[in-house]
């Protein structure tokens, strides 16, 4: 479970920072 979300969470980061380039 604990991989899981740690998973989960590298993507959304991943997204997140294609979504917002700029501001990293």
């Amino acid at each position: 479970m604990s991989e899981y979300i740690h998973k989960s969470h590298n993507v959304t980061i991943l997204l997140y920072h294609l979504v917002f380039p700029a501001k990293y």
